[in-house]
This record gives structure tokens, sequence and C-alpha cells, in this order.
């Protein structure tokens, strides 16, 4: 819409756009100002005030208004100009009109789906980071706060990547990583902020305006781990590296539950067979487990937690159950209701299976030895009571072949007390043993 006033703010020309945004004719306007012709007073005075500072100033002015009308409510940005004679005086004003409500939408949207996507953000257990093309960190999530140490702040003011990161050829690497975004994922030595070192892995998602995100992982307990069960290492690691959790978003007012893609991939349910609501967590979760984890996360809802966590089975579509560790964010209005709570699953079936295979090792292995511990010692006992039972004239001429006896065992027997004691130091390292049956007779 374009409108032209007269140094008395007074409507002097008005296009046909006018008429077709807000359908009233031309010859309505003209020869008004905006508070005569009516309508609402709090736009007009507002236009009017815009008006007298353009003439007062000889400054453009912009001037954005809400105005409902038969359509619907509208939203407008007027940009005014005022024209000048040959003298450099101001003669007139020139108002144009833009409708902006459709932006003005788009941009209300998308601060929504900011907001979503920062809480998706702070619920989910693990380390996320928003950067631009330079490996300027932009935004982190709670995860990466809690275990890294700094605030939010501290990320916003300092250069905590350099930190993170104190030698110069960590801090390149990690930043080339950032920056060149290559496939799939890797290891670093990150340092908090209380100095502690800790095992970490990250990956990168880019975006077509160059800002990326990187997700990251706390593995520290997960190296540990493979220290212990070093036979298994390949195999742990390539089962944590495609592994992906399960996020969901629970409405706590409607029972309403919605499922990410990975909920199919990692328990097999087609979306068709998924209810939409609560029941398709409850309804899944092992008899044996669902009061515990039933009281344990009302009670975080009920008491006013920010989250929850917990250790069940869940059932899978083939008919098995899964290890699972679940963590969820409880969202809260203002007084404290709960009225979301947005968390994720993650598989640790693998990993429990392989800390039973360690443990059964052990024991088997403490069970042969002490089996065979018991052998030289039964045949010492045996010389020593066959030698007992001789009459003395006897036990000379049979001492040496009875201590032949016993030195053979006790060489034996030193010998499976030295595997004991090297198992020991074995397992200490981090070594799996596994017992290998031992031949007494040799």
């Amino acid at each position: 819409m374009i409108v032209r006033f007269d140094a008395d703010l007074r409507h002097i020309y008005c296009n046909p756009a006018v008429e077709r945004q807000l359908g009233a004719p031309a010859h309505a306007f003209i020869g008004k100002t905006p508070l005569e012709i009516g309508g609402l007073r709090a736009q007009a005075e507002f236009m009017e005030l815009s008006l007298r500072k353009a003439l007062e100033t000889g400054e453009e002015q912009e001037v954005e208004q809400s105005f409902p009308l038969p359509s619907g409510l509208k939203r407008f940005l007027t940009r005014i100009v005022p024209e000048r004679d040959e003298q450099g005086r101001i003669q007139s004003l020139l108002a144009i009109t833009r409708d902006i409500t459709d932006r003005k939408q788009a941009e209300e949207e998308a601060n929504s789906q900011k907001e979503i996507l920062e809480r998706v953000f702070d619920s989910i257990p693990m380390m996320i980071t928003y950067f631009d093309k330079t490996g300027k960190i932009k935004m982190v999530n709670r995860e990466l706060v809690e275990k890294l140490g700094w605030t939010f702040d501290d990320w916003k003011t300092e250069n905590i990547l350099a930190k993170s990161y104190p030698d110069p050829d960590d801090f390149k690497e990690a930043l080339d990583f950032m920056i060149n975004k290559p496939m799939g994922w890797r290891d670093f030595k990150t340092t908090t902020k209380y100095g502690t070192v800790i095992d970490t892995t990250w990956t990168n998602l880019s975006f077509p305006d160059g800002v990326s995100i990187g997700i990251g992982q706390d593995i520290t307990a997960r190296k540990k781990a493979e220290e212990v069960l070093q036979q298994s290492h390949e195999r742990f690691r390539l089962a944590n590296l495609a592994t992906f959790n399960a996020i969901w978003d629970w409405n706590l007012q409607t029972d309403a539950l919605w499922w990410n893609e990975n909920f199919k991939a990692l328990f097999g349910y087609p979306a068709e067979e998924i209810e939409p609501g609560i029941e398709a967590w409850i309804n899944r979760i092992h008899p044996e487990d669902v009061d515990r984890i039933k009281v344990s996360i009302h009670t975080a809802i009920d008491s006013g937690q920010q989250s929850w966590s917990g250790h069940y089975r869940f059932h899978r579509k083939d008919g098995s159950y899964a290890e699972v560790e679940d963590r969820g964010y409880i969202s809260r209005e203002a007084n404290g209701k709960p009225v979301r709570m947005i968390g994720a699953m993650q598989d640790i079936t693998e990993r429990k299976r392989l800390e039973q295979e360690a443990t059964k090792a052990r024991a088997d292995f403490l069970f042969a030895v002490s089996h065979e511990l018991k052998t030289p010692l039964f045949l010492m006992a045996s010389a020593q009571e066959l030698l007992e039972s001789l009459p003395e004239e006897q036990r000379a001429g049979r001492f040496l072949e009875y201590g032949e006896i016993w030195n053979r065992n006790l060489h034996r027997l030193r010998h499976l007390i030295e595997n004991l004691v090297d198992s020991q130091r074995s397992e200490g390292m981090g070594q799996k043993i596994t017992p290998v049956p031992t031949d007494i007779s040799e």
C-alpha cells in the first residue's frame, strides 16, 4: 500500500492496494488525518506521532502495527519517507506499507521450534554443541555443562574449546574436526574445568547455512570397561558406536507419547503397532520391573524433581527383552505443575552380557584352580600316611621314595599357586582369564 500525506498529516493520495487491503475506498481517506478516519485510536495516534517525527527530523521512520481486519489479524510495516522540494523543504510524506503477517508468523513459529529444540537438547543424555562454520560455539546443552564444568555464560564469553584441549596439537585436531566435519565418530581426551581428563567421542551434523551440531558422549566408563574386557574390545566398541538412543516425548496432560524413528530400530516395532499413549511404554516393561519403574517415575513427577532415570528390561518385537537405561527431563509450568516429559532410552544389553561373561570366566577359573590344588595336597597327604603306617625299620628305606612324591607334588602346587598369582595380576591389568585344564600326572 502507498499513501501520501501533506504537512498537516492529511491523506492526499491512496493507491488501489489500500482499498483491497483495508476494505474501504480511497475517498474515505482523502483529506483526513489518521485520527479523523476513526477506527483504532491507539494505532492512529502512533501513526501520527511517527509522521510528525519524520516532519521534525527529516529522517525516514519505520512503523510496525497490527490491525484486526475482516480477513483476520494483519501485521503491517510502514516506511515513512519525507519528500522535499527543490529548496530541500519537506512538502509531503510518502508512506509505503507492506503486509508482514506471514513473515511474523514464520518468525514466531521459528522461535517456538527453537525453544522446543533447546528443551530437547537439554533432555538428551549426550553432550550437544551448536557452532558456526569457523568453529565458534554458539550454544551448549545441560549435559555438556555438567560433564565439563563450565557454565553457559563461560561458553559465550570465553574460548572454552582451547581450555578443553590445552595441548596445541589436540586443540588443532578438535577445531579441524569441527570445521572440516569428516564422516563418523572420533575419540578425544577432553579436559574439564577441574583439570581432570575424560574420554569423549564426537560426531558432527552439518546444515546448508554453515552451522553444525556436535554430538558427544563421555566414554570414560566405557574405556575402563574395555580395559577389563580386552578380548571383547572391538566388539564392544562397535556395539557402542552403532548404538542410538530412542527419544520420547510424553504429554503429561493427555498421556500422548511420541517416539522417534530409533524406537523401531532398537526394538523392532513398526509405527502402526505402537500405541499413541503411555501404554506403548508401560505395556512393554518386564512384569518384574514395571511396578518399580512406575513408582519411581511418578515419584519424580509428583515430588517436583526436574529429572528421572531408571534401569529396566524392555520387550522387543521378537519376544526378547533389552536391558535399557532411561533418562528424562520434566518440564513444569511456573507454578510447578508438570506438563511434559522428554527423555531417551539407551540399549545396554551388550554391555551387561559382557560383564556377566567376565564374572563367569573368573568363577570358572577359580573353580578349576581350587580343584587342581586339592590333587597334589591329597597325594602328599597319602604319602605321609603310608610312610607313617610302616614299621620304623622300613621307614628309612622308603623315605626317599615318598620324599620324591612330596617334592614332585610340591613343585606342582607351587606352579599352580604362581599361576593363580599371575592371574590376579592379569585381572588387575584388565585381561580376561580363561581357565586351562592341567594334567597333574605329567
